[in-house]
């Protein structure tokens, strides 16, 4: 597990490379940062942030900023 200090997140985005993923032959999550290894996003968007942050924190992030676009 990694441990960064602040990670900023475009959820959009990564909610569409999360959902490319799904569809290629591509093995995991091809991301930049480690703990969204252990999210998966919900079409909730509510429920999605609240996965997201939970992620983070299991991985010891301390400051994630996440953007809608």
């Amino acid at each position: 597990m990694t441990s960064e200090k602040q990670i900023k997140i475009k959820l959009n985005t990564v909610i569409e490379n999360y959902n490319k993923v799904l569809t290629s032959t591509s093995r995991g999550f091809d991301t930049q940062h480690e703990f969204l290894e252990a999210w998966v996003p919900s079409e909730d968007k509510v429920n999605c942030v609240l996965d997201l942050i939970s992620a983070a924190k299991d991985y010891s992030i301390n400051e994630l900023i996440i953007e809608k676009k």
